[in-house]
């Protein structure tokens, strides 16, 4: 039913709790999984940057995919001891625009997906609400 489940990661203790239940659900159902993280575009307020520095937006945005990088490593050696077949992607982008089309070329048949806590307005306007009302996929959340 789910051969292919899709995670929309990042470093936040939302993304840790739904990659956790991912694995978990793809050890169970002997799918694969693939690992999803948007590096989306520095803030506009870096361009003031490029006065003092003109290589440091890239390095800044280098930094960043190392980072990211180097959380993918820890993701796939947690998803390699549960025994599942996982890769990793980052995806250049906005977010919910980014996890869509991967969603969609990697053909996913869940994706999984962290909740985090949201106030007022935000509730409505959360990149995982945005998400499930476009998913090509079921979509479940893990708060």
């Amino acid at each position: 039913m789910f051969n292919k489940i899709a995670i929309a990661y990042d470093e936040s203790t939302s993304a840790e709790h739904a990659l956790a239940k991912a694995i978990a659900l793809a050890a169970a159902l002997g799918s694969t999984l693939r690992i999803i993280t948007i590096v989306e575009p520095l803030p506009a307020y870096v361009n003031i940057a490029l006065a003092l520095d003109g290589n440091l937006p890239q390095q800044l945005l280098n930094e960043r995919r190392q980072r990211l990088a180097q959380t993918h490593k820890l993701a796939l050696a947690h998803a390699a001891d549960a025994g599942v077949t996982a890769e990793a992607v980052l995806v250049d982008g906005r977010e919910v625009e980014g996890i869509l089309a991967e969603i969609a070329s990697y053909g996913a048949d869940l994706l999984v997906i962290g909740l985090s806590q949201h106030h007022g307005f935000g509730e409505m306007s959360s990149t995982a609400h945005r998400i499930s009302l476009q998913a090509p996929c079921p979509v479940l959340g893990v708060h």
